[in-house]
Parts: C-alpha cells; sequence; structure tokens
C-alpha cells in the first residue's frame, strides 16, 4: 500500500510566520452542496475525469477528496496547519472504511480502485507553490490576500481555471470575459474563472 505523500516546503523556516499565516487564514471549510454544484458546473464545461486539481489551503482535504472520489481527479491538498495535514493524513489512510456499499459511494457507483493515489498531501505555503501543472486550482481567500493570487493567475494554463469561494478576485473581474467567469450561489457564493 502507497504511504501518503507529504512534501516539506523549505519557505517555512519561522514558525512565527507559519503561526501568523493560520491566525491570518483560517479554516473555513466549503459547504458540500457549494462543493457538488462547483464540482457540476466544471464538469459541464469539460469533462474532469483524470484532470489535475490543487487545493491552497486545503483545509480537512474535503475538496481533494471529493475530486478523486467522484469524479477521478488527480487531487493535491497544499496546507501548512499540522493538525489538518493529519486530519488529511488519518481521512485518506482510513479511505477503505470511509465508503458503505462494498467500495460503493452513496449513490451507488464505484469507488475508483486508484483512490488513495489520486490524493497528494503537501505541506507549503500557498502564496508561493507552483500551480502551473494543474487544470483546476480551488481555494478559499481572503479579500487580505487577493494580491497573491495574481501570481497564481499568471501560472495557471491555457484551459485551466480558478475556483474561488466566498469572495471574488477583483483584478480578475476586470479582465476576464464574462464567457469565461460563471458565479455559482449555491449556499455560498463561488466564481469559477477560466484562462484561454
Amino acid at each position: 500500500m502507497k504511504e501518503m505523500k507529504l512534501v516539506r516546503n523549505e519557505y517555512f523556516h519561522s514558525p512565527i510566520w507559519k503561526e501568523q499565516a493560520q491566525m491570518d487564514l483560517p479554516f473555513l471549510p466549503t459547504p458540500e452542496d457549494t462543493i457538488k454544484a462547483i464540482f457540476e458546473t466544471l464538469n459541464l464545461r469539460s469533462p474532469l475525469y483524470g484532470k489535475k486539481l490543487v487545493d491552497l489551503g486545503a483545509g480537512d482535504g474535503r475538496v481533494v477528496f471529493f475530486a478523486a472520489s467522484f469524479y477521478e481527479m488527480y487531487a493535491t491538498a497544499v496546507e501548512i496547519n499540522e493538525e489538518m495535514l493529519q486530519t488529511m493524513q488519518i481521512s485518506r489512510d482510513n479511505l477503505d472504511n470511509h465508503h458503505n456499499f462494498d467500495n460503493r459511494h452513496n449513490n451507488g457507483e464505484e469507488v475508483p480502485s486508484d483512490l488513495k493515489e489520486r490524493i497528494e498531501i503537501i505541506e507549503a505555503d500557498l502564496f508561493s507553490f507552483d500551480v502551473s501543472k494543474y487544470d483546476v486550482v480551488y481555494a478559499y481567500p481572503f479579500p487580505k490576500c487577493m494580491k497573491a493570487f495574481r501570481h497564481i493567475w499568471e501560472q495557471i494554463k491555457p484551459g485551466g481555471c480558478l475556483v474561488s469561494i466566498r469572495w471574488q478576485i477583483d483584478f480578475l473581474n476586470e479582465v476576464i470575459p464574462d464567457n469565461n467567469m460563471i458565479k455559482i450561489e449555491e449556499n455560498l457564493p463561488s466564481w469559477i474563472y477560466f484562462k484561454e
């Protein structure tokens, strides 16, 4: 059985910085119905099977596990909080016990047999993490960190997209044509910005 991949980013030299970052950007979970609506919308625009997703500030990993489990995406969780990293590792290790109905989702669909291998958990700073290889970049940003999303948007490859939960990314509203921006109003407002 493959061990969880936990990569440490050299950026963390100061525990004080790490503690401050966690206070500035606390864990705010995305509601399940919002996650479902986002993925349904993304999948209608372009099938998600086999694509790569990264969740910047993944928290408990709910988005990553959902993407890998229901859409068979290769999903990467980027997080700095030790407790959240442990929670994700435990969840990943227990995937075999997580689903009911003889390895089936609640809707009766088969759980991918390589589910654990589709999930990568990385301890890293979301502001310096390279997102260039991912098709979907998912984030729950706070207004005070929006400037950092300029470099993230620049790294997103053509055909990729950025999902922002709760807050619009103002500079993208000015440069993205309306047909490449979708707002979802399911429980919590979310925006999907598609890059040409």
